[in-house]
């Protein structure tokens, strides 16, 4: 069996920086919040490092250049990148109450919400049902059902894009 990723611990505040949120402000520059149909556009992002030997995780959600809705998104749990997206797209879903676009650069959580999470509800969050193995990060998936359903349920539309990545 793979050895567990350790979990994720506040940095220490020497490590805290805020060049990666500098970095996608600089390559969001001049984005509308709406597009051309008038749906509400948002990018996630994730980022997973090691600094002084601790795992470091977090996500992004990006409305617009000096939106109020922009914001980090802290990610518990053994962490990765993908989690991190993850838990990013998730975020914006049950943090907005308008119709969205959402656009995120891993395929891993387009593929997931645009069809997946169906097969991993009816296989009962089990990869591997006959062997009771649990899908990676099933505590997300879980979540981002139940945003996915509230949302529906009240008559909003979710669409997930891929994008190229940075």
């Amino acid at each position: 069996a793979p050895a567990a990723r350790p979990a994720v611990r506040a940095a220490p505040p020497a490590v805290r920086s805020d060049a990666w949120a500098r970095e996608l402000k600089d390559e969001f520059a001049g984005i509308e919040e709406y597009n051309d149909d008038g749906v509400v556009q948002v990018w996630t992002d994730g980022a997973f490092t090691e600094a002084f030997d601790v795992p470091l995780a977090a996500g992004a959600v990006f409305y617009a250049e000096g939106s109020g809705r922009n914001r980090r998104v802290p990610v518990e749990g053994c962490s990765s990148a993908a989690r991190a997206e993850l838990a990013a797209a998730t975020d914006a879903m049950e943090g907005d109450g308008r119709s969205l676009c959402i656009r995120c650069d891993s395929k891993w959580t387009v593929d997931g919400l645009n069809g997946r999470l169906n097969r991993f509800r009816a296989r009962a969050w089990l990869k591997r049902p006959l062997r009771a193995e649990p899908i990676a990060d099933g505590d997300l998936w879980r979540r981002a059902a139940k945003a996915n359903d509230r949302r529906t349920a009240a008559g909003l539309t979710t669409t997930v894009t891929w994008v190229k990545g940075h």
